[in-house]
């Protein structure tokens, strides 16, 4: 299974509900291919939930609606009109040029080559903690067992050392 659920639900003989591990869940799918029979669950989120035929349907079907859906709004570059504020906006700010502006094309670059200069000041640690956290997308918790100090400790080294990085680039 390629995203494997965190918790799983089924019924009980009282129609009840109990939480099971992956390892008896895959038991069960394997009594049920041996038995040819079936049980229905949904997913939400990391979380998988027994429900009845009916109710698996119901969500199929809503699932399948919201999908096609937005599927069309992306082919046809559909604007939702809730997003937009009468009073707010007149739906300008929505409507993206085909061509982003030269000027704006050019403060990105040179911001950039002024951020990359200021975090060459930065220490070899600081720049590492940014590496891992902006970079390769890792968690406060996952760089605290790397760091071996609270979630809470790191949170406040990366608030350091952004602040230092913004001084240094005078923003």
């Amino acid at each position: 299974m390629k995203n494997k659920p965190q918790k799983i639900f089924i019924f009980n003989d009282d129609k009840s509900r109990k939480e099971i591990s992956f390892e008896e869940f895959c038991q069960i799918l394997n009594k049920c291919k041996e038995n040819n029979t079936k049980r229905w669950f949904v997913a939400s989120g990391r979380m998988l939930m027994e429900v009845s035929e009916e109710k698996h349907k119901e969500f199929s079907k809503i699932v399948r609606s919201y999908k096609y859906g937005n599927e069309r709004s992306a082919k046809n570059k559909d604007i939702s009109y809730d997003r937009i504020s009468k009073e707010a906006y007149n739906g300008e700010e929505f409507i993206q040029s085909p061509t982003p502006d030269i000027h704006e094309q050019i403060e990105h670059k040179i911001d950039l080559q002024n951020m990359n200069e200021c975090l060459a000041l930065l220490s070899r640690d600081e720049q590492l903690l940014l590496h891992r956290r902006y970079y390769l997308e890792l968690s406060q918790d996952e760089l605290s067992k790397i760091y071996g100090i609270s979630q809470q400790a790191v949170s406040k080294r990366i608030k350091k050392t952004i602040l230092k990085l913004r001084k240094l680039m005078k923003i």
